[in-house]
């Protein structure tokens, strides 16, 4: 299954453009562990992108963002699929937005904001979330630094997956997105981090000859004018 058809499965141009503003930077508390969202995305269906040129041409991702992570929320849930009687809780990962590299439809931008929504993870023997909103919080703090490749999930084509409480964690007149399996890319120390890498999948920057979020940004930005 293809990357960008994968938010369809879990619950999944208009505008190119580069624009940004200043966003009020918080230290974060220390680095992102990046363990659990390694994980979530390990998860997905996807076609490895030796580049991020070659990702934008492979899944056409609607939203391509720089900012900082501002807070997690708990978001909606999935409704067990068949054989299960457990839920699948998401998050929503809230965003703000430093530079808009392809803004998508109106609302996936929502008040200088991206909303992500992510899997919160499996269960424990409780049938409780193996892992807690707090523990995700520590996990990728605010102020952390990150760009990313988005699919627009509030309105997906299809959804076999039922919700409950649909829009929880979701700003009244915002889209949800969905990040892209490769398309989470943050930054701690002047160190580029993958989540993909912490799980020992496919790690996107590997093969991008990329240092920094700023570089990766700019090449993005060139890409995208050579496809106006």
């Amino acid at each position: 299954m293809q990357v960008k058809h994968v938010v369809a499965m879990l619950g999944l141009l208009f505008l190119v453009g580069c624009s940004s503003v200043d966003v009020r930077e918080v230290e974060p508390a220390h680095g992102p562990k990046l363990s659990v969202l390694g994980y979530a995305l390990g998860s997905f269906d996807m076609v490895p992108a030796d580049s991020p040129e070659e990702l934008i041409e492979q899944n056409d991702p609607e939203v391509i963002v720089v900012g900082a992570v501002e807070e997690i929320e708990q978001g909606r849930d999935y409704s067990p699929p068949e054989g299960s009687t457990r839920v699948q809780p998401y998050l929503v990962l809230r965003v703000r937005v430093s530079e808009t590299l392809r803004a998508g439809d109106p609302g996936d931008i929502h008040d200088g904001r991206v909303n992500v929504e992510i899997p919160q993870g499996s269960y424990d023997a409780d049938g409780n979330p193996s892992v807690s909103l707090e523990q995700w919080r520590d996990a990728i703090p605010e102020g952390t630094r990150t760009l990313l490749f988005l699919h627009n999930t509030t309105h997906a084509e299809e959804n076999d997956y039922p919700t409950e409480n649909e829009g929880r964690g979701l700003p009244m007149g915002a889209n949800l997105t969905s990040p892209d399996a490769q398309g989470m890319i943050f930054e701690y120390n002047n160190e580029m981090l993958s989540p993909l890498a912490e799980e020992g999948g496919e790690d996107p920057l590997s093969q991008w000859s990329v240092s920094s979020i700023d570089e990766l940004s700019a090449r993005v930005a060139k890409y995208l004018q050579t496809q106006n």
